[in-house]
């Protein structure tokens, strides 16, 4: 049951199942589904995240059941991963509403939601802080982080997982005795590799979208996408992965600057569309390639390597494990001494300064604000883009 109270203008405190209890003024994010609070488990007296679905439409249906029936799926140990170490590297769900025969569902009181634990701060928190402070990572704490973002990507794709929104406010750092571990969050959108789907279901952040993502949505034109199937692949979450490795470098969302730059101009996603998926070259420009090389040419060519727009021709492109071989890893393979499988459980686990930690957005869409934090002195400018302007506007988000 859900019991709540307000007055006029005041939050309302409303407690599910008569354990978990959240304020509608403790918003941690929200998306087109689904709204998140901070919440606590009374009954064992911790913090939760409280995710309360909007409707019981179609899509929060789906979101809703797609998210547990994928958090399920990716406990599961794969190959020689160690049993027992399930759910390490995806946020936990620990409960949620059920129907009247005991499903989950649409509780009596109309309300679908999911309780899930609590993380500290997002990889977004952590580079806008170091933005602000104008702290660089040290190429050990690189070399260790994208060791950590890598390893989420291999272990979705030995899992037949394609996560299709992976961005810095959805990899979320969680407490894991004195270090700490990072997870994915957000599984409502997530779908199984090699399947063709809707395009109009697809749920991804377009700064953060493959290359033949947008060049999918091109061939079918504007408008016109919505109903064409697309086969969604792991290299897709590769991709992702390599624009949060490229962020971590520099400290700015550089493909979200362009992505807004051009949005402004014309009111459409399709000329950022057009640039991302037609024109030719790579994505790393000779100045971002010497900026990098300046501190590591493993970790240039590593950044070069994963961000070709050619999907045939990126690292990774056969297995994400191929990402893990670069030589930009080799002291970090050094340091771990690795005998066992190329991806284990534990390689998500990065130990960092620990900062004033706050409550993770865990669904929202990508924040902006690096945007205004990048340092001006040293700017790295993408190449122009020739205008064109589009017909339509398309909806990717």
């Amino acid at each position: 049951m859900l019991h709540g109270c307000s007055t006029s203008g005041q939050p309302l405190q409303a407690t599910l199942q008569g354990r978990y209890t959240y304020s509608t003024h403790d918003v941690l994010g929200e998306g087109r589904a689904a709204r998140v609070y901070k919440g606590i488990d009374r009954r064992l007296g911790s913090p939760v995240a409280v995710k309360i679905y909007r409707d019981a439409d179609r899509m929060c249906q789906h979101c809703f059941h797609n998210s547990i029936e994928m958090s399920s799926w990716l406990k599961r140990p794969i190959g020689r991963l160690p049993a027992g170490n399930g759910g390490l590297w995806t946020v936990e769900i620990v409960g949620h509403s059920v129907d009247s025969r005991g499903y989950p569902g649409v509780d009596s009181d109309g309300v679908m939601f999911t309780v899930m634990e609590l993380g500290a701060e997002s990889l977004e928190d952590v580079l806008a802080g170091r933005c602000r402070e104008e702290r660089h990572f040290s190429l050990s704490e690189l070399r260790e982080l994208h060791w950590a973002l890598v390893s989420l990507a291999c272990q979705l794709e030995s899992h037949g997982v394609v996560h299709l929104d992976i961005k810095p406010s959805n990899i979320v750092r969680f407490p894991k005795g004195d270090k700490w571990q990072w997870k994915l969050v957000d599984l409502d959108c997530a779908v199984r590799a090699g399947v063709a789907v809707r395009y109009g279901d697809v749920t991804f952040t377009p700064p953060y979208m493959a290359p033949e993502l947008a060049r999918a949505y091109l061939k079918a034109g504007p408008g016109k996408a919505q109903h064409c199937p697309v086969v969604l692949a792991p290299s897709m979450d590769l991709w992702s992965v390599g624009i949060c490795v490229l962020e971590t470098v520099f400290l700015s969302s550089l493909l979200t600057d362009r992505y807004l730059q051009l949005k402004r101009r014309t009111g459409s996603d399709n000329d950022f569309l057009r640039w991302l998926g037609e024109e030719p070259g790579g994505l790393i420009l000779p100045s971002m390639y010497d900026a990098a090389r300046r501190r590591s040419g493993e970790l240039a060519d590593f950044l070069v390597a994963m961000l070709k727009k050619d999907r045939s021709k990126r690292l990774g492109s056969g297995a994400a494990t191929e990402c893990l071989k670069h030589a930009w890893f080799d002291p970090w393979r050094k340091k771990m001494q690795m005998t066992t499988a190329p991806v284990r459980r534990a390689q998500s686990v990065q130990q960092l300064p620990s900062p004033s930690a706050r409550p993770a957005d865990l669904d929202s869409r990508v924040r902006r604000t690096r945007s205004d934090l990048a340092d001006q002195r040293s700017p790295l400018i993408l190449p122009p883009v020739h205008t064109n302007p589009a017909s339509a506007s398309c909806m990717l988000m």
